[in-house]
């Protein structure tokens, strides 16, 4: 339904990047923050477990 709604109301928009979009990538990559060297592979293997 969030999906949906997101597009209808920006704060829903707001709400559905910051739980289902940007917000669990964000987490992981800091997370995978010990594990590498550059902000690129952080965000490569942030990508690759969120997906």
């Amino acid at each position: 339904m969030l999906t949906l709604e997101q597009y209808r109301d920006p704060k829903l928009a707001q709400l559905h990047h910051d739980y289902l979009a940007g917000g669990p990538l964000k987490y992981m990559a800091v997370i995978f923050r010990k594990l590498a060297d550059s902000d690129e592979t952080v965000m490569q293997l942030a990508l690759e477990f969120y997906l």
